[in-house]
């Protein structure tokens, strides 16, 4: 007796220490010590809850170190060759976030523990070859194994551990009452009833606030929804709009065409009534130029009529004094001379009112011309003044 009173029991070493032992084992074989006793449950339970947060980090810790090697570009991330390990990493980081879906509410709540530790071990198994290979890795090999596992125990978790679960949740209350209706087991279990009633004030608080944030969530979610459809009521009537304005701009720019070349159609006519103008007032000129010519010349013609008779005169008198058969001829060539001077004045006077004739259609026709002038000068303006009003 004094012997064995003298050995350690092994459930009598401190829990830092049991800790440490366990700690050297597997995570799967942690998981099946779990059945020994209670107080093995116990340390299990939490050295596989912070295995499965221990996986988190170090997850964490690969992708960013693996992320921080691969460039920024998408086309060049590709290519590189670290590429392969990148998906790896994001496809566990998915299961870690199905496998945390699955357990962790339930585990929060201290219900259960992180039950597969099998998982744990295949997710560091990975990451640990991950971050060793350098070489290209084949994902669906590599990562089979653990999708299988997962999927399993995730599967045995909903079908067969929550069912019971939500059996101790219901039958929970009644458990506590009845502890504590009868006194031998207040008396012989104390502490069991306290930790109850904690977890149940727990739980009720906690279904409180996640019923009061469901319907928080739901009052955000009906608003949200009405906005979006505000939202897109006013992005409808904004492209109605938007196509109604689009047309007009059409319509105002075939006017501004139309009106472009009805301008350039008057500037042209503009600058043809400018020629006929300058050619009007070239005209007039012209004709002016001809009456002064006109009177001129006849007025030349008087002064050599009259200079022919004064040289018959002084000739008859020198043929006078020189013989008198020389001054009957010239007599006579005087004679004729002067009866040939009045008969020019007739014909002068006729062609003088010959030429009046054709000054006075001239000048009807340059009335007209201006009249007609004068009425398209008016008809341009009016089109100017409709075109700046529109």
């Amino acid at each position: 007796m004094s012997c064995h009173d003298n050995m350690l029991h092994l459930l009598n070493l401190p829990d830092g220490i049991l800790d440490k032992i366990l700690s050297c084992m597997s995570y799967d074989d942690i998981a099946r010590q779990r059945l020994v006793c209670r107080k093995f449950d116990q340390t299990c339970r939490n050295l596989l809850n912070k295995g499965f947060v221990a996986v988190e980090r170090y997850h964490g810790v690969c992708l960013k170190n693996v992320k921080a090697q691969l460039p920024r570009r998408e086309s060049e991330r590709r290519m590189h060759p670290m590429f392969r390990h990148c998906e790896i990493l994001t496809a566990v980081e998915t299961r870690l976030s199905m496998l945390s879906m699955t357990f962790m509410r339930y585990v929060d709540i201290k219900l259960c523990c992180f039950i597969p530790g099998k998982v744990i071990d295949e997710i560091f198994r990975v990451l640990r070859h991950v971050m060793t290979s350098t070489t290209q890795l084949r994902a669906h090999e590599l990562l089979q194994e653990l999708r299988d596992i997962s999927s399993m125990a995730m599967e045995h978790f909903d079908e067969k551990v929550v069912p019971r679960l939500k059996q101790h949740l219901a039958t929970a209350p009644n458990r506590s009452c009845h502890s504590v209706s009868s006194p031998s087991n207040l008396s012989l279990m104390p502490s069991r009833v306290s930790a109850m009633s904690v977890d149940k004030a727990k739980l009720a608080n906690d279904f409180s606030k996640m019923q009061s944030q469901s319907k928080h969530n739901k009052k955000n979610v009906d608003s949200l929804k009405k906005t979006v459809r505000r939202l897109q009521l006013k992005l409808k009537r904004h492209s109605v709009q938007l196509s109604r304005q689009s047309a007009r701009l059409r319509e105002q720019a075939q006017k501004l065409r139309e009106q472009d070349t009805v301008i350039a159609e008057m500037k042209r006519h503009m600058q043809e009534w400018d020629l006929t103008l300058s050619d009007l007032k070239a005209g007039r000129l012209v004709t002016s130029d001809s009456d002064t010519m006109i009177s001129s010349e006849n007025s030349s013609g008087v002064t050599s009529g009259e200079g022919s008779s004064n040289s018959s005169s002084i000739s008859n008198l020198a043929s006078a004094s020189t013989s008198d058969n020389e001054s009957g001829t010239s007599a006579l060539k005087a004679e004729s001379k002067q009866d040939a001077t009045p008969n020019t004045s007739p014909k002068r006077k006729r062609t003088s009112s010959t030429s009046e004739l054709p000054e006075n259609s001239e000048n009807d026709e340059m009335a007209l011309r201006a009249k007609r002038f004068c009425r398209i000068l008016k008809f341009c303006e009016n089109k100017s003044m409709k075109h700046n009003e529109t």
